[in-house]
């Protein structure tokens, strides 16, 4: 954490606020007390030492990202019907409908009964249009997929939608794995600022790496289906096959109209003769 050059000098106070705050630390040494100081007592957690760091260890510890914390999930998620009448989360839906005695609300049930780390959990809400499809597993499972987007550019989702069928066989012929859920879904929004998200059962993806048009995209980057390195190896294949069959077929037209054009300058040049 660093203060902003043209901001005045002031303390900086901790907001706690709902937190027990054991201890405080800057670049690694712990703060006697004053504004910046820990109550009294033990310090708990543990500090990061390098330049500039500010950690806060309290009763809700952030800690990075581990595969170790694995969790099943179940999930209700309830809403505005008009405002979000797309509910979305990881596993399958296995409940939905109206909220009783709030007929503006619906709600939304979904269980993942498979153990997957914790950060890979996920929520989507909003005005969502979608595209669908189904994949018929190695063991006659019928899945379904639905790419999310929305409603103007539901149009260039298709390649995202082909893309997921294709990894998804490319993983059971290559490594026989078979999908575990019912259902995988797709989301693709243009205010998600990570990329990409390999959340499990719901990958989220910024617009500007999913949308594709075949008229006129010549390049795209997709990320991971469920975070296996077979199927994000298949849909980085598939990606990279599409692109390339784009992009040659770009150069075709590119050239196609090269050639009128210099068909046009040849006869312009023959009048002017």
């Amino acid at each position: 954490m660093r203060r902003r050059e043209e901001t005045p000098p002031a303390d900086l106070r901790l907001d706690g606020e709902g937190l027990e705050i054991h201890g405080v630390w800057i670049d690694g040494q712990e703060t006697p007390g004053g504004p910046l100081g820990a109550p009294g007592g033990p310090l708990k957690g543990y500090g990061v030492d390098s330049e500039g760091a500010l950690h806060i260890p309290s009763g809700l510890l952030p800690l990075e990202s581990g595969k170790e914390f694995k969790v099943k999930t179940e999930v209700r998620l309830e809403a505005d019907a008009k405002q979000y009448p797309t509910l979305l989360s990881n596993g399958n839906k296995i409940e939905e409908g109206p909220l009783e005695g709030a007929p503006d609300l619906h709600y939304a049930v979904f269980e993942d009964p498979f153990l997957k780390p914790c950060y890979l959990f996920a929520l989507v809400a909003g005005p969502l249009s979608f595209i669908e499809d189904t994949f018929t597993t190695m063991s006659g499972k019928k899945v379904q997929i639905r790419v999310y987007g929305q409603p103007s550019e539901t149009t260039k989702l298709q390649f995202a939608l082909s893309s997921v069928k294709k990894s998804m066989k490319w993983d059971e012929d290559a490594y026989g794995r078979e999908y575990d859920l019912n259902s995988f879904a797709v989301v693709c929004v243009r205010d998600f600022n990570m990329g990409a998200m390999e959340n499990k059962g719901l990958n989220i993806f910024n617009s500007s790496l999913l949308l594709a048009d075949p008229k006129t995209t010549t390049g795209l980057i997709l990320h991971l289906l469920p975070p296996t390195p077979a199927i994000a190896a298949a849909a980085i294949a598939a990606a990279a096959i599409a692109a390339a069959a784009i992009a040659a077929a770009a150069i075709a037209a590119a050239a196609a109209a090269a050639a009128a054009a210099a068909g046009a300058i040849r006869r312009e040049i023959a009048v002017e003769k």
